[in-house]
């Protein structure tokens, strides 16, 4: 039997590599540096690893523009955290399966961090399906939960039905519940800015999770396949 070792320790070396080629890993602290070698250990090759790692050298920059504002990288790690928090007391965990069916926003990042950081897996929905394709999709891939636009609610009715749904972006003036509320309530105080606050860590110790998008039609060989891909 192959020995699968070696292609792991590969695998995140080539991640190191990556991620220090774009700045996000260089000459810093040492005790920065640790947190995101830690990162990379924990969660793998995965935009969780990496939104870790950018929190620890550069919290307060920028890495999330939308309709609603800014965040920051040490935000985007803090939000995400506690929706992994959130998602968890749900009974989200390693090898579950979350659908995410959000345009390009802020809720569609900490969605798909916080499913990299419980180990669970991403499916990806496309966005212009229709209610029985989602259905189909659905029933064929079976995701323990939901996270969703509020504009897509109707579409996801069949879908969703007997599963776990949250609400990651509402039109505006309605009431804000969803992803958002699961971040707040679960947050750590406001006197840690840009680090979680003692104990507020996730310390749950998972896989890296995986992501696969969500097509209609596929065979189930080839949605294995996607799904051993993190």
């Amino acid at each position: 039997m192959r020995n699968p070792i070696p292609g792991r320790v590969a695998g995140k070396l080539q991640t190191l590599a990556t991620l220090a080629g774009v700045g996000i890993i260089g000459p810093q602290r040492p005790d920065r540096l640790f947190h995101a070698a830690h990162a990379l250990v924990r969660w793998g090759a995965t935009p969780a690893a990496g939104y870790k790692a950018a929190a620890s050298r550069y919290p307060d920059r920028t890495a999330v523009i939308d309709e609603s504002g800014t965040l920051t990288f040490g935000d985007v790690h803090e939000r995400s955290n506690a929706l992994a928090h959130a998602l968890a007391a749900e009974g989200i965990g390693p090898g579950s399966r979350v659908g995410i069916m959000c345009r390009n926003h802020r809720g569609w990042v900490e969605s798909y961090v916080a499913t990299n950081k419980l180990g669970a897996h991403a499916l990806f929905f496309n966005t212009a399906f229709s209610g029985p394709q989602m259905a189909e999709v659905a029933e064929r891939e079976g995701p323990a939960a939901i996270i969703f636009d509020e504009e897509f609610a109707g579409v996801l009715d069949a879908a969703a039905r007997g599963r776990k749904r949250f609400v990651a972006w509402h039109e505006p003036g309605a009431n804000r519940g969803g992803v958002g509320s699961s971040i707040a309530s679960t947050s750590p105080p406001a006197t840690s800015r840009s680090r979680l606050a003692p104990g507020g860590a996730l310390r749950m110790r998972a896989q890296a999770g995986g992501w696969y998008p969500g097509t209609s039609g596929r065979s189930e060989t080839q949605s294995r396949e996607a799904r051993s891909s993190p």
